[in-house]
This record gives structure tokens, sequence and C-alpha cells, in this order.
């Protein structure tokens, strides 16, 4: 017989998935005890049955109406541990079931695999990622920016890190980008690698995902103009790296704008 478990993530921050995030475990006995109107996705094998729930976004909710650029993360206060704990006490667990741990051993295998197969830019686990493995279909001047080969040094965020990633759609990305006409003196290059590596890149990676690549260019036509635009508010000297910070310099370069 199969056991029963629940899943759910509570988020840190406004990001689809941060190492400050929460996942929390509970067995059931009993498929009557799941609530199938919070099951986002349902996972087995012949062993276990694992019932992800929908996400806590008690704070990525937060941090996203917090006012900073790149978000707030709630991680180490005391408001997000009395969040956790409210849900230990109610009988989760923030430690991964063994049974849920070999089913992720085997179904990872799979999963990267599969994703080699599909033509993923990225298919290795994030730790064995190196910074060779993020160029995709970018061209030289891309992946030869500096800021483009520092950022893949570090922690990889923005489009850049995103799982989205197919070397066509990052071509059509660039070559997009590349051909919009500001209306000011700009490096595009400088401007598409600061937008890559920037959240409004991760955010859209998301919009992008489980979209055919017919749909994914739409969405890129459609958000083209305002990456650009974007990434020349970010380059102001006067940007303080806050969401109002963008919308008043929008206000005094608006006519800059495309």
């Amino acid at each position: 017989m199969k056991k029963l478990f629940l899943a759910k993530q509570v988020h840190s921050c406004f990001a689809s998935c941060s190492s400050g995030d929460v996942f929390l475990y509970r067995r059931v006995k009993s498929e009557k005890e799941v609530d199938t109107n919070e099951v986002k996705e349902v996972a087995e094998d012949r062993f276990v049955k694992i019932f992800y729930l929908e996400e806590d976004k008690t704070f990525y909710d937060k941090a996203l109406t917090s006012g900073y650029f790149v978000g707030n993360s709630y991680e180490g206060t005391q408001e997000f541990k009395n969040l956790v704990n409210k849900y230990v006490k109610a009988g989760w667990t923030t430690k991964m079931p063994r049974e849920i741990r070999a089913y992720h051993k085997q179904d990872t295998k799979k999963y990267y695999q599969a994703r080699k197969t599909e033509g993923y830019v990225l298919y290795k686990p994030f730790e064995k990622l190196r910074p060779k493995d993020y160029r995709g279909g970018f061209s030289d001047k891309v992946v030869n920016h500096e800021h483009f080969k520092s950022y893949i040094k570090a922690f990889v965020f923005g489009y850049i890190g995103h799982s989205v990633r197919k070397s066509l759609l990052d071509r059509y990305i660039e070559n997009k980008f590349l051909s919009l006409k500001p209306k000011v003196v700009v490096n595009l290059v400088d401007l598409l690698v600061d937008w890559l590596t920037s959240t409004d890149g991760r955010h859209f990676g998301d919009e992008l995902d489980s979209s055919s690549f017919k749909e994914q260019k739409i969405k890129v036509d459609g958000h083209i103009n305002e990456m650009l635009n974007l990434a020349y508010l970010w380059s102001k000297k006067e940007h303080i790296g806050t969401l109002a910070s963008t919308s008043q310099l929008r206000k005094k370069h608006s006519q800059d704008l495309i």
C-alpha cells in the first residue's frame, strides 16, 4: 500500500523559489484527508503518493508590495518563523520524509534527462552547473560581456538562471532586443545583459513557462519595449534600487522611453 503525503511550499520572498523558502510535509492515512481544492499537482510511484498543495504566499505577496526593486526576503524574521511554527504545531514537519527523498532522487534523474532531450539550456541540478552551462543561445557579444561573465560565477538569478530557457528562445530575445531603435544613445548589449540578470527577467521567465515557442514569441514581442525601458531606467545613476525609484525615473525620463 502506498504511503500518502502532503507537501507545501512557504514563500519567504517575491520569487518562484528561493533558498529561504520552507518546504513542509505531512503524512496522511487516507485521501479523504486531502482537500482536493488545494492540490496543484500529484506525484507518485509504486511506493508513495505526494499531494503538492497550493503554496503559502503570505510573504511572497508582502515582498511584492514592499516597494523594493528586488523585493524583500523575510526568511530570518520572527514573523516568518511564526508562520512556519504555526504549520509545525498543526502536524507538519520541515524534514523531508525518507520516502519522498527516495522518490525525488529517482524522479530527478528522469527529470534532468528529459530536459536534456527536450533541448533546455539548464538540464543539470543547480549545484552541478558551471559558468559555461549558462551560454545557451546567446551570442559572443552577450556571453563575453563583463557583467554577464561575472554574474554567472555567483548565484545566478534573472532570466539567465531560469529553467524555461532554450537556445531558440535565447536567440529570439537577443535578436528582438538588439533590433530595437531607442530614442537616445545607449549600449543595447549593456542594457540587454542588465535585463537578463534582473528580477523582471526572472519573473518574465515565469510567464513564458508552459508556453509553446509560438506563444513565447508573442509574449516577448509584447514585453520587449518594456525590457529596454526598464533596463534604461535602472542604468541611471539616480536609481536607488526600488520600485518607487523606477516609477519616479519613468516620469522624469518619459520622453526617452519607447
